[in-house]
């Protein structure tokens, strides 16, 4: 083999796999117990967009809100509620 010959495979460091952390909801069966979801509000409300078909100011009729739930990152081991307006 060429790559042997250049660089012997047992004097090759390998590296390692991380260190396992548990979850920490694992084995949480009441959903009380659970961490309380992190709250993030974005906003997508902009008071004039142009028109799609003749590309003028265009108004909004209405505001909605949206929950998305997002499962967080695993550095706060928290979850997110995402609030879209």
């Amino acid at each position: 083999m060429i790559l042997e010959a250049i660089l012997p495979l047992e004097n090759v460091a390998v590296p390692k796999p991380g260190e396992y952390v548990p979850d920490a909801t694992e084995g949480v069966t009441r959903v009380e117990d659970l961490p309380r979801p992190k709250i993030v509000r974005r906003s997508r409300n902009h008071r004039r967009r142009p028109c799609p078909r003749c590309g003028r100011n265009a108004y909004r009729l209405r505001r909605v809100e949206r929950t998305l739930h997002d499962l967080g990152d695993p550095v706060s081991e928290r979850p997110c509620d995402l609030h879209v307006t």
